[in-house]
């Protein structure tokens, strides 16, 4: 076995990018929103949920996600598993920000 060093660094989405993606939760319904938006700052598509797995899937599904994307589908995951911890427990969640309590 090779043991690797986790780490990196995020790409800039670059041409290959089908847009951007913003995460916010419903607090009232324990909701969480995913918004798409096309690279001249439309909203194109929403997905809601309460979970973070079916909306990533989701966006896999509707091809939100290029097959080139691997970074940007990592961040992604990481955030709405954030937002769904957030939506569970009562938490503040901005994006990008860590929890915090309201």
């Amino acid at each position: 076995m090779v043991r690797l060093a986790p780490g990196g660094r995020r790409r800039l989405l670059g041409e290959a990018a089908t847009g951007y993606f913003v995460v916010t939760v419903e607090t009232a319904r324990r909701r969480i929103v995913l918004r798409h938006y096309g690279e001249d700052f439309t909203e194109c598509r929403e997905l809601t949920g309460h979970s973070a797995e079916a909306l990533l899937l989701g966006a896999i599904r509707h091809g939100l996600l290029g097959p080139g994307e691997l970074s940007h589908a990592g961040y992604l995951g990481a955030e709405l598993a954030k937002a769904e911890a957030a939506a569970r427990l009562g938490l503040h969640y901005v994006q990008d920000r860590p929890l915090t309590a309201r």
